[in-house]
């Protein structure tokens, strides 16, 4: 499947087949040509694509609530914020069945400020209903 390019910020990221995820474009040609490329794009490196564990042992068998608090030095307006790509990976690894309405309940979101880019990070709180 072909994937278009995307630009955030005035920045524009192209889908690279060999990392799976879409890298600045800057990066990838300056790798082509051997220039030293320039910083590393301001997205979370992919999670993985094993599955976390057998299919046979899901740890939720009823519905769950899902919390997604994003932790940024630079907070985002609430309607950006978005859980599709992380509930999409719970099922795709393995921790939840399916993300229909049937296994996921509810879907919360929060916004911690941070101090330091070291401290950004996306934590995923799943509670059995």
């Amino acid at each position: 499947m072909k994937r278009s390019p995307i630009t955030i910020n005035g920045v524009t990221y192209a889908y690279d087949e060999s990392s799976r995820t879409h890298r600045r474009i800057e990066d990838i040609a300056a790798e082509v040509s051997d220039r030293p490329a320039g910083p590393a794009a301001d997205l979370e490196p992919p999670a993985g694509y094993a599955p976390a564990q057998a299919e046979q042992s899901l740890p939720f068998n009823t519905p769950v609530s899902i919390t997604i608090i994003s932790h940024r030095v630079r907070l985002c307006d609430p309607d950006n914020v978005s859980a599709k790509a992380c509930i999409d990976g719970l099922v795709h690894c393995g921790i939840l069945r399916d993300d229909s309405p049937k296994e996921v309940s509810e879907v919360r979101y929060r916004q911690v400020k941070v101090k330091s880019r070291s401290e950004e990070k996306t934590v995923i709180e799943i509670e059995a209903v």
